[in-house]
């Protein structure tokens, strides 16, 4: 296990990016790229219509379904739970991209390599925290021990059940569970997240598709590329029609 895990409070998160920008700097992550997102969600409540603001990264998935489709193995679930990519072996198939259902997978146009969040690895070998939580200013953010992060998330579900705010733990459970956790109001879904969407489709498809064309002689790498784009084409619909 890592020695830290995220859980994120939406009562806390004030929106004000600081959690991208300590990451950006951390990992020298490519201008035009964040592996660390503030999403704004606006949902109809009883009081009317809340705006809420929380940071999106890559989850850490028990069950990541980018590592399933990588026809070359580049992404990898490791021993202390969290999802690493080997960039050398990655060859920008952005299979992982199609499939991540979270959306916090990432093409950099630079290097021409997929990339995301580590919950920073290096840190973490270090005993420091992931630097997305160091200075969020309302620990709406914050770094947490896995074996308490259930304890702390009940602590803080009463506490906002006695003011009158239903809360609820998400934890990824279409995925297997989640590495990065949120405390969210009962009325907010997670944007992009698998309560709306199943990974189980895109992953079909390369069962369906780039399995097959792989084992006809074509090879793993140029099957990869070859499916790729009708991956690609069909997210792209997808969106649209939501």
């Amino acid at each position: 296990m890592p020695n830290y895990t995220i859980l994120v409070d939406l009562r806390s998160c004030i929106g004000c990016k600081s959690c991208m920008i300590s990451c950006k700097n951390e990992n020298k992550v490519t201008t035009g790229i964040s592996w660390v997102n503030v999403v704004e969600e606006i949902t109809q409540t009883d009081k009317g219509l809340e705006l809420y603001t929380f940071p999106l990264s890559c989850l850490h998935c028990e069950n990541p379904s980018c590592a399933k489709v990588c026809p070359v193995h580049a992404i990898t679930k490791q021993a202390d739970g969290t999802v690493q990519r080997n960039a050398e072996i990655c060859i920008g198939c952005k299979y992982c991209i199609s499939a991540c259902p979270f959306g916090q997978s990432h093409f950099n146009e630079t290097t021409k390599k997929a990339e995301k969040c580590t919950l920073c690895k290096e840190r973490q070998e270090k005993g420091l925290a992931p630097a997305c939580t160091v200075n969020c200013p309302t620990g709406a953010r914050f770094a947490i021990e896995p074996s308490k992060l259930q304890v702390e998330a009940n602590r803080r579900i009463e506490e906002a059940k006695k003011l009158g705010l239903p809360y609820t733990l998400y934890q990824g459970e279409q995925v297997g569970g989640t590495h990065v956790a949120y405390l969210l109001p009962e009325e907010v879904a997670l944007t992009g997240s698998p309560q709306g969407k199943s990974p189980a489709g895109v992953i079909g498809v390369w069962q369906k598709g780039i399995k097959p064309v792989a084992k006809a002689g074509l090879g793993a790498v140029a099957a990869a590329v070859t499916v790729a784009g009708i991956v690609n084409s069909r997210k792209k619909g997808d969106d649209q029609n939501e």
